[in-house]
């Protein structure tokens, strides 16, 4: 009722529209959502999109609307994010505890810096803070959505971004961008479980481009199936990325440390090598 009112005096009409992260997860429900988000759009109406939470227990919330934002940008295909925030914009460092923190312009590279350093977590009041700012950046940079990330404390704030004025950070887009598929793997699926690899593994994975193979497994996490989306962790524990696993957690278990050729010895005919296969894989800089 409260955006009914400010919008009207503005002869503008919205329509709230309420989202969890099963309405994205399934493609039935993503499509049916993205056509209603076109349909108001043609008929010129604004959405008011806000996370369900009368419905959504936690493992289907979205965690803050900085996540919402960045799904729905993919969810509607959208040209640019303009995030609003208490501060004029992004810093080398928290500026709460460095008063020396440099503001910057433009981030070229989002996937390049270090989130967690910069931003010392959160900064700021609710579930976001500048780290899940950022953080929803990055996802909108991977499929090609650059951010603007500025202050909505200034007045008249978005005529004067859309005036093209240069306030706030920019956030430039990705050069190597993730397809539609991948993104839907990265970002709508939750792991099923973790499959930790050793060193040689994670290096092969990072810096190489190769798929998972049985010989770099060192443990297993969980009880998943065949084609069931996992984290991948190195033995000290980060992130290296996400993919679908060929096997289930039961037959990993039984052939993790083996070679390729010895697969078959202990399973019997595999239609694939691979536990995950780069076109399946979404490394930890694209998450």
């Amino acid at each position: 009722h409260s955006y009914d009112e400010a919008f009207a005096r503005y002869e503008k009409i919205t329509a709230q529209v309420l989202l969890t992260k099963d309405d994205l997860r399934s493609r039935e429900r993503f499509l049916n959502a993205r056509n209603t988000m076109t349909r108001l759009l043609d008929w010129k109406v604004i959405p008011i999109v806000n996370e369900n939470d009368t419905v959504a227990v936690q493992e289907l919330k979205f965690g803050d609307n900085d996540a919402l934002a960045s799904m729905v940008a993919n969810l509607v295909g959208a040209d640019v994010i303009v995030n609003l925030t208490s501060a004029d914009g992004v810093f080398d460092d928290n500026p709460l505890e460095n008063p020396e923190a440099a503001f910057v312009p433009c981030v070229e590279n989002i996937a390049e810096l270090n989130l967690q350093s910069m931003c010392r977590g959160k900064t700021g009041a609710g579930t976001g803070g500048m780290l899940s700012k950022l953080m929803a950046a990055r996802r909108a940079a991977s499929i090609g959505v650059p951010t603007l990330i500025v202050s909505g404390k200034q007045k008249f704030v978005l005529e004067r971004v859309f005036n093209l004025e240069e306030i706030g950070t920019w956030v430039a887009p990705t050069q190597k961008m993730l397809s539609g598929r991948k993104f839907w793997l990265a970002y709508h699926l939750d792991p099923a479980g973790t499959i930790v690899v050793d060193d040689g593994a994670a290096r092969a994975l990072t810096a190489k481009g190769k798929s998972l193979l049985a010989a770099g497994v060192k443990d297993v996490e969980g009880n998943f199936g065949m084609g069931a989306l996992v984290r991948i962790a190195g033995l000290d524990g980060a992130t290296v990325g996400v993919g679908l696993t060929n096997f289930k957690a039961a037959e990993l278990r039984k052939i993790q440390g083996l070679s390729s050729t010895e697969i078959e010895k202990v399973l019997g005919p595999c239609p694939h090598q691979e536990v995950v296969h780069r076109d399946n894989l979404v490394l930890d800089s694209s998450l």
